[in-house]
């Protein structure tokens, strides 16, 4: 260990892009924005999958910040691309958390008249966890993700799949890491 190189992982950029959601300096940000693009190729292949989607949703966001009509094409490029994740679960907790983003980054909806992506991302999040409950019956190791991801910004659909839930222990379970989701302080 002590002679091979370190290689950041996507959970590791992550951590290390999170601040530019609220930095101040525009022309400093795009350029570590442009750094940290030219590392996806390479963190795809490091993973893990979820981190990789969250991190470059979380730089269309920091795009979208500066400069909305970019910002709004790499948000839409995110979104379709979450249609290539094969592993359902893992594709309804990147949805869950591109919806949650997309709540923070737009909450005046300007994404949703012009691109329906608001309403494409909640539709496309729904009929992926009945996708993913159909297939599996530990619903709350499969679902645990996803309503931790949305809970906080719209309770009534974390709600509604954690009624879909098919025994009242998972229930519970699903409702204990909602409510953990919605007291939990920082940006998710």
């Amino acid at each position: 260990i002590s002679t091979s190189e370190y290689a950041p992982n996507a959970d590791d950029v992550l951590i290390i892009a999170r601040p530019l959601r609220t930095s101040k300096h525009e022309a400093r940000t795009l350029k570590c924005v442009q750094q940290i693009r030219a590392t996806f190729a390479d963190l795809a292949d490091r993973g893990p999958t979820a981190a990789l989607y969250r991190l470059r949703s979380l730089i269309a966001a920091v795009v979208f910040r500066w400069n909305a009509k970019d910002g709004r094409e790499h948000l839409c490029d995110e979104y379709l691309a979450l249609a290539d994740i094969d592993d359902l679960s893992i594709r309804a907790e990147c949805l869950a958390r591109f919806y949650a983003l997309l709540s923070s980054v737009d909450p005046n909806m300007t994404l949703e008249s012009r691109d329906k992506l608001h309403s494409q991302a909640k539709d496309d999040l729904a009929a992926c966890v009945v996708a993913l409950l159909t297939d599996s019956a530990a619903h709350d190791d499969v679902l645990g993700p996803t309503v931790a991801a949305i809970a906080a910004v719209d309770a009534p659909l974390a709600n509604g799949f954690i009624a879909q839930c098919n025994t009242l222990a998972r229930r519970d379970a699903l409702r204990a890491i909602a409510c953990k989701a919605v007291f939990r302080l920082g940006v998710t």
